[in-house]
């Protein structure tokens, strides 16, 4: 992996990448305590990193920097010891370190830290420690201390017409950015399959993001004539995965662009004849009720 422009420091026992802007960017991880020694890093503030790598024997970083000087670029090779040495001092029987995780806002599944013990100095390992001869590893979690965020429900537009085909959109938004992608499941209402399109069966909101969407589109393969009042479309959420919401369904509103025949006008009771005192009542019919008020 290339680093172009970067450093490395170690700081309060933490490993960070400075970038081209100097702001810092920390691992998950510190480790502390009375037995823990970390070489001191010797690049100088104007040094850069050409090449970074981790020597898998030991867990050192092996940096390839260079410096600009009289004119010219001076190359090195240089090794860190980035991994902590636990150490049981002379006369004790028992030494420690303290690992402790990194808490942020983000919701996270379980993650894995495999912490494996390196070859002793001045002490060898009983042999029900180790597995053909190198130390057994040890596996710790991390759980996130972050509440699942909860799902809330939009769409673009209350009503998507039949024709001029249109696009409307559902949007699923998060309360807090997830550290993992939320997926949304849902079902749609019978009829859906012959009003509407719908090119998925869930929404997702990816790591990091906030909304995730799907489109809902009206198609000219989907017109048709029939005089419709206005069509509810429901969309049923199943079990989410990684947040949860309190909604169960949404409707979209299908409007039809077809116009009912008018069968009559006329009065009521067919009165046509009044005192000059009286009142006529004018009345009109159509074939079916329809989407739109008919003037």
């Amino acid at each position: 992996m290339e680093i172009y422009n970067y450093k490395i420091q170690v700081y309060n026992n933490e490993l960070y990448v400075l970038n081209s802007n100097n702001s810092q960017e920390p691992g998950i991880l510190s480790i502390s305590g009375n037995q823990v020694s970390f070489n001191p890093f010797s690049i100088s503030e104007d040094a850069n990193v050409l090449d970074l790598d981790i020597d898998p024997n030991n867990g050192n970083l092996i940096l390839q920097n260079y410096e600009y000087q009289s004119g010219i670029y001076l190359y090195s090779v240089s090794s860190y010891q980035l991994a902590p040495q636990l150490k049981i001092a002379a006369g004790n029987v028992s030494g420690s370190i303290t690992i402790s995780g990194k808490s942020d806002e983000l919701y996270e599944l379980t993650e894995s830290l495999i912490v494996q013990p390196g070859i002793p100095t001045n002490a060898v390992y009983n042999t029900s420690l180790t597995i053909d001869g190198i130390a057994t590893p040890i596996t710790l979690e991390l759980t996130s201390d972050d509440s699942l965020p909860e799902a809330a429900y939009a769409f673009s537009s209350p009503t998507i017409n039949e024709f001029p085909y249109e696009d409307v959109t559902l949007i699923a938004t998060l309360s807090a950015v997830s550290g993992v992608d939320v997926t949304i499941p849902f079902t749609l209402s019978d009829n859906a399959s012959t009003a509407v399109e719908v090119l998925s069966t869930e929404i997702v909101v990816l790591a990091g993001e906030l909304t995730g969407s799907i489109t809902v589109s009206s198609t000219e393969a989907l017109d048709d004539d029939d005089v419709e009042i206005l069509e509810p479309i429901v969309f049923t959420f199943g079990t989410i995965s990684n947040a949860t919401s309190d909604v169960t369904d949404i409707t979209l509103n299908l409007e039809s662009d077809d116009d009912p025949t008018i069968t009559a006008i006329g009065t009521t009771r067919d009165i046509t004849s009044q005192v000059a005192a009286g009142t006529f009542e004018k009345k009109a019919s159509i074939t079916t009720t329809s989407t739109s008020d008919v003037t």
